[in-house]
């Protein structure tokens, strides 16, 4: 892409709140625990400025997220 940042940088994945859902779902613990960090990580390094998910279908796990976690930059529900 040649680009020396990304604007913005989506987990496009449906995000549940934790003990929802199977195997192939992403909990907001995982998100908290281990999405977060990263991205928070590459805004330090300038490589993206935002960073953002979805929640598609599950609006409590982006409420929990935006009350009790790491702060997002942007989200879609």
């Amino acid at each position: 892409m040649k680009l020396d940042h990304v604007d913005i940088m989506f987990l496009h994945n449906a995000v549940m709140l934790d003990g929802e859902g199977g195997e192939r779902l992403t909990t907001a613990a995982c998100v908290a625990e281990g999405v977060a960090p990263v991205f928070e990580r590459l805004i330090a390094e300038g490589r993206i400025r935002h960073w953002g998910l979805t929640g598609i279908r599950h609006g409590d796990a982006l409420l929990d997220l935006l009350a009790n976690r790491p702060r997002l930059t942007t989200y879609s529900a």
